[in-house]
């Protein structure tokens, strides 16, 4: 790797490390603060402290001058830091460390059989930078051919439309982002191109200067649906174990409610029966 990527990687790693430390509490740590303490988070100190190592070198690790750490400082300072297993896996990724095989080649008829399992259930593959590349019909039906083959799924929750219709958006697209940041390789053009295009939204470059990583969970949305009304859905989503990086997200209801029904609806509008 030239010294330059090093240099950038690096940075990247630098720029985390310092969010992570500005976001975590002293109290949460065990910190008692004093008064007149100038830091809401902790202070480098600390974290070279907790992290079992100088404070020079940690000083370097955020400037992004430390060279290539051991997996046993990334694990160090995920535990000074309080990091979940998502934020040491990216740490180690962006160390190289730890990488990730993301296909650059996967059969399409593959990725629809994927989507056959759900029938008429509203579902849709995503890739590492959150490019939907399959979809079924009940999908593009629910989402009036929002989301469908061609569309980004970190693009379409910063549209005014995504605003709108959701009661809890800032919680999605906090995690929309986060888990761009995850999933993708920021040397990937498409993944640079994605982030260009969002950063020209004044609300992604808020959240994403948090510098947060994320795994897409399992939630209930409600959504408000022109011309149909409140929607209230589940969406679950799946890993793929052989095709890493990849995501099936999948939208559901509680049986026998309006919101079910809507779904249904809308399927066979699609011409898609129930299974």
């Amino acid at each position: 790797m030239s010294w330059r990527k090093m240099n950038t990687r690096g940075s990247t790693l630098g720029a985390f490390l310092r969010a992570r430390r500005e976001d975590c509490r002293p109290e949460d740590v065990g910190i008692a603060c004093a008064s007149g303490r100038r830091v809401a988070g902790l202070r480098r100190d600390e974290v070279a402290q907790r992290a079992g190592m100088s404070v020079d070198y940690y000083m370097r690790l955020e400037q992004g001058r430390a060279g290539t750490p051991s997996p046993q400082i990334i694990d160090a300072l995920g535990r000074a830091l309080r990091l979940t297993g998502v934020g040491i896996d990216y740490m180690y990724r962006l160390t190289g460390v730890g990488t990730r095989s993301v296909p650059t080649d996967v059969d399409r008829g593959r990725l629809d059989g994927v989507l056959g399992h759900w029938g008429s259930t509203p579902a849709y593959v995503a890739d590492s930078n959150l490019d939907i590349v399959a979809a079924n019909r009940s999908m593009a039906a629910v989402s009036h051919g929002a989301i469908d083959v061609g569309a980004n799924a970190a693009l379409l929750a910063f549209t005014p439309e995504t605003r709108a219709q959701l009661d809890d958006w800032e919680y999605m697209a906090r995690e929309t982002a986060g888990a761009l940041r995850y999933l993708g390789d920021d040397r990937s053009p498409r993944y640079q191109e994605v982030v260009r295009q969002l950063s020209a939204d004044p609300d992604f470059v808020r959240i994403w200067a948090r510098h947060e990583v994320r795994v897409l969970m399992d939630r209930a949305v409600t959504a408000e649906a022109p011309g149909i009304g409140t929607l209230t859905l589940r969406i679950q989503n799946f890993f793929l174990p052989d095709l890493s990086g990849y995501t099936v997200t999948i939208y559901g209801a509680e049986p026998g409610s309006r919101t079910a029904h809507v779904l249904d609806a809308l399927a066979a509008s699609a011409g898609v029966t129930s299974t």
